[in-house]
């Protein structure tokens, strides 16, 4: 009787372990990952005063498109004064928040959404 009850013990632990394991298999796949483009500063900054890029962030697309998200705002942004902002760029809607800000330069960081994908970059602005 022991012997069965342990067998039977076995049995139900190796149906839970195999249950499991097909049930996080079954779970939610990953989309494109977040990833850190490298050489964000490769677009030449569109400010004629200076300035650059500091770090270009993607998720649920390329860098290169990434890069081209980031030009047009921050072209559209430049277009509205040395501090302006652009609430929105290639159907991306994008928000603005100021880092450091000294009587020489500003800093910020942009995050642009379209759907689930993000264009998230940070610059430097000569004033």
């Amino acid at each position: 009787m022991t012997r069965r009850l342990l067998t039977t013990a076995t049995v139900a632990l190796v149906a839970l372990s195999l249950g499991a394991g097909s049930a996080a298999a079954a779970g939610p796949t990953a989309t494109a990952a977040q990833k850190t483009c490298s050489s964000p500063n490769s677009p030449k900054y569109p400010s004629s005063r200076g300035g650059y890029f500091t770090k270009l962030i993607v998720d649920g697309l390329g860098c290169a498109d990434g890069k081209r998200v980031m030009m047009a705002h921050a072209r559209c942004r430049l277009d509205n004064g040395l501090k302006g902002k652009c609430p929105s760029v290639k159907s991306y809607t994008c928000t603005q928040r100021a880092g450091e800000v000294s009587s020489t330069e500003y800093n910020a960081r942009v995050t642009c959404k379209k759907g689930n994908r993000r264009v998230q970059y940070f610059f430097q602005q000569n004033l």
